[in-house]
């Protein structure tokens, strides 16, 4: 058990650990669907289901590669701050998050990927 104000790792060590070990390669997730509900859907609607697990696969190894990467970063004191700082936590991850597709959109345009959009300058 950590004593109180102690750190979980160096900031080098969480680094290598995150870069070497706490990736989604090392996270094995399968999904499936039960039969029940496979046989309710007609052919086309299964294909477009299979051809999204994959993705899905991928986005659930993501969330708990990052999840455990959050049990290693915020140790108890962390834990214990209270739901308004883990509320502003996830404000500030989701105004992150926003500005990332803004940025991915404007590269898109740039590139001629997709129209630019009236009004809206980037």
């Amino acid at each position: 058990m950590m004593k109180k104000g102690e750190k979980v790792m160096t900031q080098s060590d969480f680094d290598k650990w995150l870069e070497e070990v706490c990736t989604p390669e090392n996270i094995h997730i399968e999904i499936t669907v039960d039969p029940s509900l496979s046989q309710t859907l007609n052919n086309w609607e299964k294909g477009r289901l299979i051809a999204r697990l994959p993705m899905l696969e991928q986005l659930s190894k993501r969330l708990v590669a990052n999840m455990i990467k959050g049990i290693r970063k915020y140790g108890e004191q962390q834990q214990s701050k209270g739901l308004k700082y883990w509320l502003d936590h996830g404000i500030d991850d989701a105004a992150d998050s926003l500005n990332y597709f803004f940025l991915t959109k404007a590269f898109a345009i740039r590139e001629g990927l997709i129209e630019q959009e009236e009004g809206f300058e980037y």
